[in-house]
């Protein structure tokens, strides 16, 4: 016989609130449909399960690393990135690197 488990759903607020991931990418998350959520009144609510598996994925790349490893991979994804950055996102990134 399969034994039932309760899903725990939060707003979204909460898990942002917990650190699990930012507002954008927890809606990004719901709207590819790759954690469940449902929308309540002005809330919409995200199964805390699949948030977890989901960070879990996201951080799996970078498990075993060594701290300059990490950040030669961080330093690849950036470069990758900075074409699409404003010149005043990549001030703002400047300035988060050097502190």
């Amino acid at each position: 016989m399969k034994t039932q488990t309760k899903t725990t759903y939060i707003t979204i607020k909460t898990a942002v609130q917990r650190g699990y991931a930012s507002r954008h990418t927890l809606m990004r998350w719901a709207q590819q449909k790759r954690i469940r959520s449902y929308v309540s009144g002005r809330n919409r609510y995200v199964c805390v399960e699949d948030v977890e598996r989901c960070i879990a994925e996201r951080d799996a790349g970078y498990a075993g690393l060594t701290n300059d490893a990490i950040a030669d991979k961080l330093a690849a994804d950036i470069a990758q990135t900075m074409p699409a950055l404003t010149d005043a996102q990549k001030q703002r990134l400047a300035e988060l690197l050097l502190a």
